[in-house]
């Protein structure tokens, strides 16, 4: 009797570890990061859309390492979150984020982005947004942007997506390079 519940204890405790394996492999985190700069104006100009190219244009998640080295696919995606949006000036140590007043992050798919008249059946989901109150300073070189709680798996199910960043405020008046990192959290559904 004895051994029966010492290999009970033994079984459960390797059940218990595998739900653990599993569960970890059942969340992926991916980060996408890019860089843009934002050209220098004269005085009276307004900044419209930032464009991050690289890794925002046209994203396919299940092309980046974490999705390719545990064998997960598109239809693998389940719900999935933007956990971090985060900006960091790159270029001299005198540029700083102080000249944006307002940032929009959205998601929306490749084609209505190139074709506004396609009609693919998704909507554009803002994941991100610079809260009333909390616009960069005069010197902030780094800033965290507020997240929504948009549920964004279904733009990562399609082949590929579009990242655009919609910004107000006055250009700065010498160029400044920004880089932006994004952390999404993917729920795996197997």
């Amino acid at each position: 009797m004895y051994r029966v519940f010492a290999h009970l204890m033994v079984l459960s405790s390797v059940l218990l570890a595998g739900c653990d394996a599993l569960d970890r492999l059942s969340k992926v985190e991916v980060t996408a990061t890019s860089e843009t700069e934002v050209e220098g104006s004269i005085a009276g100009q307004t900044l419209g859309v930032f464009d991050f190219g690289g890794d925002f244009v046209s994203f396919d998640i299940t092309q980046t390492s974490a999705f390719e080295n545990n064998n997960i696919g598109r239809n693998n995606i389940g719900e999935s979150y933007v956990t971090r949006f985060y900006l960091e000036v790159i270029s001299e140590e005198s540029d700083d984020l102080a000249f944006i007043d307002g940032m929009e992050v959205y998601f929306d798919d490749d084609d209505k982005h190139d074709d506004p008249d396609s009609d693919s059946g998704l909507v554009e989901a803002q994941v991100a947004f610079i809260e009333s109150g909390e616009e960069p300073e005069k010197g902030q070189r780094t800033l965290s942007l507020t997240l929504t709680d948009q549920n964004i798996g279904q733009f990562l199910r399609e082949k590929d997506l579009y990242v655009h960043v919609d910004a107000s405020g006055n250009p700065p008046s010498d160029d400044v390079t920004i880089r932006a990192e994004m952390d999404i959290l993917v729920n795996v559904e197997w």
